[in-house]
């Protein structure tokens, strides 16, 4: 159960220190962008996490593979354009 994960503190100073995208489904009940909400109100992901919500079900990969890579594209041209 991830509650017990949830309500333990983060001793060990954990965090995700690099920008993150989570792209969840409209038609997917496990891999839900609501679920990131106790990691970002713990401060773990440092680095900020951009929710992307396509209209698929679980195996997005399968069902629209191009559109997860314009999303995937879009999201790292913003994030590290110009980066080196």
């Amino acid at each position: 159960d991830e509650q017990e994960l949830i309500d333990k503190p983060n001793q060990e100073g954990i965090t995700i220190d690099v920008p993150m995208l989570f792209i969840g489904q409209t038609g997917d009940w496990v891999c839900r962008t609501d679920l990131m909400e106790d990691a970002r109100k713990q401060g773990l992901l440092k680095g900020g996490c951009e929710d992307k919500v396509v209209d698929a079900g679980h195996w997005v990969l399968y069902e629209k593979p191009d559109e997860i890579a314009e999303v995937i594209l879009e999201w790292l041209g913003r994030k590290f354009a110009g980066k080196s």
